[in-house]
């Protein structure tokens, strides 16, 4: 019995070392990450995208005041006249707004296609793009004031869309009716995003 009890006092003991010889120890650090928000609008500056790959100028010469909506000079229709990239990194909406010549406010118009993301081959966004003013119109065109009015709202799909952002596909055309014949005029039209939350 002694000799029994002794043998297994010596494998405890064994034992114990061999369990302490490969016991693991474990430290930790701790880390901070701070993710800055992003929002900018830029020209997509490619020109197979768009028709003003820096954004302008845009014009129309010639024009006849018997017709009802007339095109930019030199457009060609499979393109945006303006493409616009916006980033973000949360919820953000887009306004427009024209300031110059007080015979073109409400007569330059612009129609907004949906948006789509630029790093998901091009899908669709599901925010929201802005109604049209004319009552008889079945086309989506907007008129751009001099005050400063909404035209897009970003959706669930494309409020974070960094790195590569959204591309907003705006076309422009005129409404000359009312406006002074005769003369020259201009102005320009501001793109704005800003955070909606």
């Amino acid at each position: 019995m002694k000799k029994l009890s002794l043998i297994l006092s010596i494998m405890m003991v064994i034992g114990y070392f061999a369990t302490s010889v490969f016991a693991a120890t474990t430290v930790s650090s701790s880390l901070s990450v701070s993710v800055i928000n992003i929002l900018s609008v830029e020209f997509d500056g490619d020109a197979a995208n768009s028709n003003f790959p820096t954004g302008g100028p845009v014009a129309w010469t010639s024009v006849d005041p018997s017709q009802d909506f007339i095109r930019p000079d030199g457009v060609v229709l499979a393109k945006a006249d303006i493409a616009l990239i916006v980033r973000s990194t949360k919820a953000w909406h887009a306004s427009v707004l024209f300031t110059g010549a007080a015979d073109l406010n409400g007569k330059v118009n612009l129609y907004l296609s949906q948006p789509n993301l630029r790093d998901v081959g091009g899908t669709l966004t599901n925010g929201s793009v802005t109604s049209d003013d004319y009552g008889d119109s079945a086309f989506g065109w907007m008129p751009i004031y001099t005050s400063s009015r909404d035209i897009y709202w970003s959706g669930a799909n494309d409020a974070n869309n960094v790195p590569n952002g959204v591309f907003m596909g705006v076309s422009l055309s005129l409404r000359p009716s009312g406006i002074p014949t005769g003369v020259g005029l201009g102005g320009s039209i501001t793109y704005t995003v800003t955070y909606t939350v």
